[in-house]
């Protein structure tokens, strides 16, 4: 025979704890994985914005070196 328990205002069988309590189980892991890919993705795009920065500011100084080796080599 089937228990029945008391929850809140209206009584719950066994089966149906059990159910509520395994879908709830999927929301938390469903919500943990959406967590870790925002997670992810904002990291591979600061490691994104934070190389283009360096290529940038490496271009500049090259470009500031080849301008004055330029000057250097001009009599």
């Amino acid at each position: 025979m089937e228990q029945v328990f008391a929850i809140g205002n209206h009584e719950a069988s066994t089966n149906e704890m059990l159910d509520n309590m395994e879908a709830e189980c999927h929301r938390r892991l469903r919500r943990e994985a959406q967590r870790t890919r925002r997670a992810a993705q904002d990291d591979s795009e600061r490691k994104e914005r934070i190389r283009a920065v360096n290529t940038a500011a490496h271009v500049k100084m090259q470009t500031l070196w080849y301008q004055g080796s330029d000057r250097r080599k001009i009599p």
